[in-house]
């Protein structure tokens, strides 16, 4: 689907409720138009793209439109902040398929967008081949087992990625296991945040283990249980 098509679909929004939205405090215009300029903006040179909080303004067509625009060659772009914007796994797979092909986007917020293991495998799937992006935020996101297995498939192979974070998801114990794993063999990575995944203090222990066989990784958050608890949190 062509930009120009997308957009159009963007027109069918709900005006009185995206002029309402558009006048609260420290959020963006949200009309159609806002969009538009955004992306003119990205094709023309723009550094740096920040659409956070645009919730029902963006969603997954708006992510559509934006992947449509990341995937053009010769763009400059290097940050992407995406938090708050209710892309879903549909506006995630985007993103991720058009960073398959785009070869200046090094940081990607994606913080708290609902993207869930659908997504989280789209962006796995896209990092065994992307060595561009070094600053990855999916914090908050729904993520489970499957999203965290995909995840640490990738960081075996992936040699780009220096910052994950991914705490206030699901991955729980098969994930955090299969990330001990991967760690073992990851060079790269320096920074990983994990904290309040459902990880139990077993597979955390393993983690830590982990990392003793790998000198790159600088900085791990794993957090401290609670009090008589037997989780990670």
């Amino acid at each position: 689907m062509e930009v120009e098509d997308i957009l159009a679909e963007l027109e069918a929004y709900d005006k009185k409720e995206a002029q309402a939205a558009s006048h609260a405090p420290g959020r963006h215009d949200g009309s159609p138009g806002a969009l538009q300029e955004a992306l003119h903006k990205v094709r023309n040179g723009a550094a740096t793209l920040d659409l956070s909080h645009w919730s029902i303004r963006l969603g997954a067509a708006g992510c559509e439109a934006l992947a449509d625009c990341l995937a053009r060659p010769q763009l400059q772009l290097t940050t992407l902040l995406l938090r708050c914007c209710d892309i879903n796994g549909r506006g995630a797979t985007a993103i991720a398929d058009s960073l398959k092909k785009n070869e200046s986007v090094t940081k990607l917020d994606l913080n708290s967008n609902q993207i869930g293991d659908a997504g989280a495998t789209a962006i796995a799937d896209m990092l065994q081949t992307n060595v561009k992006l070094r600053w990855l935020d999916i914090e908050g996101n729904g993520i489970g087992a499957n999203g965290g297995t995909a995840l640490a498939d990738a960081l075996r192979i992936n040699r780009g990625l220096v910052s994950l974070h991914a705490s206030e998801n699901s991955i729980a114990d098969a994930g955090a296991a299969n990330l001990a794993r991967a760690l073992q063999v990851n060079n790269k990575l320096e920074i990983l945040w994990l904290d309040s995944n459902n990880i139990s203090l077993k597979s955390g222990e393993a983690l830590v283990a982990a990392l003793k066989s790998n000198s790159t990784l600088k900085t791990v958050h794993l957090a401290t249980p609670r009090p008589g608890s037997k989780l990670l949190t």
